[in-house]
């Protein structure tokens, strides 16, 4: 079933303490400055290998678990008397054939799962939470200004032939997140340069570009990144930043199309000076303009 948009989970209530589950990247940094900035109590639970060293100067309460350990996970929840908790940064997929240690509570969880997949584990782990009482938020319950909004982000269009390639690549992007393979594509002159797999964005858009600068005198190729069709969008939204856009310089790739209301832009304001600076055309479309 096609997932709504953002905005329809973001009229709740705020808890005075909640728990964050934190995996890589700012993002999760970013919602713990704010949770502090409004008088929020956070008890945060760093993915061990992944969540940012910072963030144990944010935590009212720290914690670091492995990947796997679902049992500690929820007695921490539960000792710690939280009825509201968020997940948010990343967990690269290449880590999931390491630092992994599952405990008794995970491996009914992978059962129930029956697959590895992120994103349907993610949704079984979040019923679990639920089923305890605790509240699944999603994280941009306190990065509103980080929500994507439909239009035109930077100084530069595109062109023609970036919107055909848009076109093209947002219905690939959209039958690969079916599958759970990834959230980005490249696109180059209506051809899938790159799909997004388990090395992540960052890593998708080099290789891209790299294929592509073997025969573009200029920069060219498109970034798609879209949320999976069957996204619980308290889950693992699709985020974008000014690494995004360093990538995409380094690559030479032109553009770049993500989805309104559905995608989250770490630090916009650098983002999109990054990107008029590169000359980097992003847009954020709706559905219906595709």
């Amino acid at each position: 079933m096609e997932n709504s948009d953002i905005s329809n989970i973001h009229n709740i209530t705020l808890a005075s303490k909640i728990a964050l589950i934190a995996g890589n990247g700012n993002f999760p940094v970013k919602f713990a400055k704010n949770a502090k900035n409004k008088g929020i109590e956070i008890v945060i639970i760093g993915v061990k290998g992944e969540a940012s060293e910072e963030l144990k100067e944010l935590a009212d309460k720290w914690y670091e678990l492995k990947i796997g350990e679902f049992g500690k996970f929820l007695k921490i929840l539960k000792n710690e008397k939280v009825t509201q908790m968020a997940f948010a940064g990343g967990i690269r997929r290449i880590n999931l054939f390491g630092n992994v240690k599952i405990d008794a509570k995970g491996l009914l969880i992978l059962a129930k799962a029956k697959t590895i997949r992120d994103d349907v584990i993610l949704r079984v782990i979040a019923n679990e939470v639920e089923k305890s009482g605790i509240k699944v938020l999603s994280p941009t319950v306190l990065l509103k200004d980080c929500v994507a909004k439909q239009g035109l982000i930077t100084n530069r269009d595109f062109t023609q032939e970036e919107l055909n390639d848009v076109k093209f690549g947002w219905n690939v992007a959209k039958e690969i997140g079916k599958f759970d393979i990834g959230q980005g594509v490249v696109v180059a002159d209506g051809l899938v340069v790159a799909v997004e797999a388990v090395e992540g964005t960052d890593n998708m858009i080099l290789r891209a570009g790299k294929l592509i600068q073997k025969s573009a005198n200029s920069p060219k190729g498109v970034l798609v990144k879209l949320v999976k069709p069957q996204q619980d969008l308290r889950l693992d939204l699709p985020t974008v930043g000014p690494k995004t856009i360093e990538s995409m310089k380094e690559a030479k790739l032109s553009a770049l199309a993500i989805e309104a209301q559905k995608t989250v832009i770490i630090d916009p304001i650098t983002f999109q000076k990054m990107a008029n600076e590169a000359k980097i055309a992003v847009r954020v479309f709706n559905k219906d303009e595709i």
